[in-house]
């Protein structure tokens, strides 16, 4: 039971962190979010998160440490955004 709820718990994170990616995509490629459903966010998140590994892969090697920041910092992108967009108006 318990390593359902650690499952659940980084499912939520890494999905998080995702989304967060994709509003930074969102932001830094000027694209209306009005008319962005959700599964085009996660996408657009996948497509930066992908770009970015590529070009970190050339001059770092990708470890434990690597990913555990790249996830904050789209967590960090999440929560920062979903906060400006939706309670700051």
């Amino acid at each position: 039971m318990v390593d359902l709820l650690i499952l659940l718990i980084f499912y939520i994170l890494f999905v998080s962190s995702v989304f967060g990616y994709g509003f930074l995509f969102t932001k830094v490629f000027n694209i209306n979010t009005q008319n962005t459903n959700y599964g085009l966010l996660g996408i657009y998140g996948v497509y930066l998160i992908i770009f970015i590994s590529y070009l970190t892969s050339i001059f770092f090697a990708h470890s434990f440490l690597h990913n555990i920041i790249f996830h904050f910092i789209g967590i960090f992108f999440f929560i920062f955004l979903v906060k400006k967009k939706y309670f700051m108006t």
